[in-house]
């Protein structure tokens, strides 16, 4: 509940374009939307990393996963209390 989305601009020329293949370089570059990693860190450190110039990084392939396992178990209890919902309604209205 604690992390939130940022927009943020990539820094013009940041060191690790050089080991992006050209394809993919645009990832690194203009506008962007992400987290930040010091953030995530607190509740998962598993998913950040620090690069080899020094910059943290977050593996977002493990945090969507992750992600959707939460709204898995979210969709169960929500399930759940519609359950316990119905039945409620089916005593109160007799």
């Amino acid at each position: 509940m604690g992390l939130k989305g940022v927009k943020f601009d990539w820094i013009p020329d940041i060191p690790q374009l050089k080991d992006y293949p050209k394809n993919e370089k645009n990832l690194l570059r203009g506008k962007s939307i992400g987290f930040i990693a010091q953030e995530i860190e607190k509740y998962v450190p598993e998913v950040v990393s620090i690069d080899k110039y020094g910059y943290k990084e977050v593996e977002y392939k493990i945090l969507v996963t992750i992600g959707i396992s939460a709204v898995q178990n979210n969709q169960k209890k929500i399930n759940s209390i519609d359950q316990s919902i119905g039945s409620l309604k089916y005593i109160v209205n007799g």
